[in-house]
């Protein structure tokens, strides 16, 4: 009967072991997961738009560089002008979980709306309409630099996101 219970303490001790390895493994590779703007485009240019607010699309991309699967469950990114101030907050959240395979991206589409307000600064950042409108012809970018703050939580621990970007 000793023997017994040794045997199932060492079995038990072994099990709990080699989950909180697989888990402490998980959450290392988590910092594999990066996120990156896969598109940012501006509706067509109205002067109607500097006077309301606008609704933007903007797909995001999730680099999953190690060898595990991962299962986002919630997702929470804001757009910052350069100077720091809210040009734009997330409208709606994820409405299901995503699933990244190892070694794949997946990209997904978020909605911001920019107050009017906002999009003027945006422009006054960008050299105004008329430099904006000769980089997107002439180079396909806007020349804004913009920041991404928020969070992505995965596996129930959060990665924080902080990341500059040229769109």
């Amino acid at each position: 009967m000793n023997t017994i219970i040794k045997i199932l303490v060492l079995v038990l001790a072994a099990v709990g072991i080699g989950k909180g390895y697989s888990y402490f493994r998980k959450y290392k590779n988590l910092q594999k997961l990066e996120v990156a703007v896969s598109s940012f485009k501006l509706p067509g240019f109205k002067i109607t738009n500097l006077l309301e607010d606008i609704l933007v699309d903007v797909v995001i991309g999730v680099n999953n560089f190690s060898d595990s699967l991962y299962s986002i469950s919630q997702l929470k990114i804001d757009i910052y002008l350069e100077d720091g101030v809210l040009l734009a907050k997330q409208i709606k959240s994820l409405e299901s979980s995503i699933e990244i395979l190892p070694k794949q991206e997946i990209s997904f589409s978020l909605s911001y709306l920019i107050p009017s307000s906002e999009l003027k600064k945006l422009i006054a950042s960008g050299g105004g309409i008329k430099a904006i409108g000769v980089r997107y012809f002439t180079e396909g970018v806007y020349g804004f630099h913009l920041e991404l703050k928020g969070f992505i939580e995965s596996e129930g621990v959060i990665i924080k996101i902080n990341k500059k970007i040229n769109v």
